[in-house]
């Protein structure tokens, strides 16, 4: 009684084994749309992991600074300094998330941002992409960011040249890591419309910089 009881559940087990070979190779056979198929595969691939929580981080005061600066190719004391002698990150380094447990008595992050870390962050990005706007226009030709347009007293030839979008999107890809979308290199042709319509001198510099201030300062460039 006890072998033909195992000779019944080995029996169950093989046909189950074949039954599932039978399945996998119904799948993948020619012609019938499977991964290994022949005739025109249907298979779509799974859609990306979707955080479930979707949480960002504003960056701190070292991350802020090492990516602007790359970004922007501007050694540290390039980026910003406070009446030219004391540089920004240093003096508003616990509103972005630093600390200053011999100077101020903080020995731990800010929990919160604080009331002028948006003004921190303003400041910073502000006076790097000046900076940056300041050098390359000095030489266009040698520029780093700002390369190929063409100014006549100091403003832009055509703002609808291939040479600002090509600038525009130099800009998203070094700050973002990402080409611009259509909509987004058309705002900054139109700011650029702005800026001249305001009565300044040199608008191809000024719109440089405001561009690169309003790409540098969006939610991508100071969160993570």
């Amino acid at each position: 009684m006890l072998l033909e009881r195992k000779i019944v559940i080995a029996v169950g087990i093989v046909a189950m084994a074949v039954a599932g070979c039978d399945d996998e190779t119904s799948k993948s056979s020619p012609g019938t749309g499977g991964d290994g198929g022949t005739g025109g595969s249907t298979h779509q691939p799974p859609p990306p992991p979707i955080s479930a929580k979707a949480n960002v981080k504003l960056k701190t005061k070292d991350r802020l600074l090492n990516d602007l600066g790359n970004a922007l190719e501007l050694d540290d004391d390039q980026l910003c300094n406070e009446v030219g002698l004391y540089p920004c990150g240093d003096v508003h380094s616990i509103a972005l998330g630093g600390v200053d447990a011999y100077g101020a008595g903080v020995y731990e992050p800010l929990k919160a941002s604080a009331v002028t870390t948006p003004i921190a962050v303003d400041r910073l990005v502000l006076s790097a992409c000046q900076t940056r706007a300041h050098l390359d226009f000095q030489d266009l030709a040698a520029a780093a960011i700002f390369t190929g347009l063409e100014v006549t007293n100091g403003k832009l030839v055509d703002v609808q040249a291939p040479a600002v979008a090509d600038v525009i999107t130099s800009l998203y890809r070094r700050v973002h890591l990402r080409n611009p979308k259509a909509s987004e290199v058309e705002h900054l042709r139109q700011l650029y419309v702005d800026v001249e319509s305001a009565g300044s001198s040199k608008p191809a510099q000024d719109w440089a910089a405001l561009g690169c201030y309003a790409v540098g300062t969006m939610m991508e460039s100071v969160f993570y």
